[in-house]
């Protein structure tokens, strides 16, 4: 069984040290953290993705469209998310801090424009606290407006 992808640093208790990095070049907290989960990412195989098969297929396929979109659109090298990652590593909820990473409206945008899917304010609040799954069967629970689908820009 592959492993959740894990952050290196706790978000909520960041270190006087990783505060004061927030932002700077070369060195940036979250620049560090980008390429822990990067090399996470790329230990993993597309067998990997095996994990899906236990989810109904709706979830799986909202979990295939959102993961190819996250590596098209270069927010991540590799579309290889499991169900018990974090749902804040693929949406990048942590990334918003600063100019640089400006993730989580693309994440947003991607939900809730692309998809057509409007999710509540509650949902981005919380998602820190879920898995991937759950973040994606929760989506699932709400319509599209339109045709299911990745919508053109």
């Amino acid at each position: 069984m592959t492993k959740p992808l894990k952050w290196n640093l706790d978000w909520k208790h960041l270190t006087r040290q990783e505060k004061f990095l927030m932002g700077a070049p070369f060195v940036a907290t979250e620049d560090r953290a980008y390429k822990d989960i990067v090399r996470q990412l790329s230990a993993r195989k597309a067998t990997d993705l095996e994990a899906w098969s236990e989810l109904p297929d709706e979830v799986r396929e909202l979990a295939s469209r959102i993961s190819n979109a996250l590596k098209t659109d270069g927010i991540w090298p590799s579309e290889f998310f499991v169900p018990d990652d974090p749902a804040d590593i693929p949406f990048a909820l942590h990334f918003d801090f600063t100019d640089k990473w400006d993730l989580s409206p693309y994440a947003i945008d991607l939900v809730e424009k692309r998809l057509r899917i409007q999710m509540p304010t509650a949902f981005w609040e919380h998602l820190g606290t879920m898995t991937f799954a759950e973040a994606l069967i929760e989506i699932c629970r709400h319509p599209a407006e339109n045709a299911p689908g990745l919508s053109p820009d």
